[in-house]
């Protein structure tokens, strides 16, 4: 991708998220500089959203307009992202999860993200946590830019906390071996339960990415 079209490419990010946007580049996406074609996979009223953001980006006049192409979410947007992606008619940007890169990067679907150039429109390493700022990147070189993270929230009871003497527990626990023993608790306090996980009717948090983030290293 050419600087011209990188530079308009990043004035983009900078006008969607105010400063930290989406993922990375592709090779041979680069047709124009002023025509930036843009995929994701957002639909209902994040879809929604992000069509205004889009809008205010091209109203603003910036020298170019972005075309966004929405697409199903899940393995059919995947597939089509690489399959473009090596037929040299990928978009100029794209958005896709962050465990997505090190399928795409190696094979050179994707290009990285300049820093000097994300530095001229305010993007800092800085501006993220360190661990987010880590998952956006292969073999040392950042090729995604997060738009979003996805946290897990812990609610608890204060005052079954406080009858279990775990209140300060629940603040500072780091390893699964903690959390049981916190829960365990909880438990003997209610005589019912001491951990729920509200996942019932949302398909997307699934148990599975609790699993994951205490197996992290």
């Amino acid at each position: 991708m050419s600087d011209l079209s990188r530079r308009g490419l990043l004035k983009t990010a900078a006008a969607l998220a105010g400063g930290g946007l989406l993922v990375g580049c592709a090779p041979g996406a680069s047709r124009s500089a002023t025509d930036l074609s843009y995929w994701h996979l957002m639909t209902g009223s994040d879809g929604a959203v992000m069509a205004g953001l889009v809008d205010a980006v091209n109203a603003a006049n910036l020298g170019f307009r972005a075309t966004q192409t929405v697409l199903a979410w899940g393995p059919p947007y995947y597939t089509k992202l690489a399959m473009a992606s090596a037929g040299g008619r990928a978009p100029d940007v794209a958005i896709m999860h962050a465990s997505r890169i090190a399928g795409y990067a190696p094979g050179g679907l994707l290009e990285p993200w300049d820093l000097d150039l994300l530095a001229e429109v305010g993007v800092h390493e800085s501006d993220f946590p360190a661990r987010v700022w880590e998952k956006c990147q292969y073999d040392g070189k950042p090729y995604a830019i997060a738009l979003d993270t996805h946290p897990f929230v812990l609610y608890y009871n204060t005052e079954h906390a406080r009858k279990a003497g775990v209140t300060d527990a629940l603040r500072t626990m780091k390893s699964p071996e903690e959390f049981t023993e916190v829960a365990t608790k909880l438990q003997q306090v209610t005589g019912k339960h001491g951990l729920s996980y509200g996942y019932l009717g949302d398909g997307s948090p699934l148990p599975r990415n609790t699993f994951w983030t205490f197996s992290e290293k």
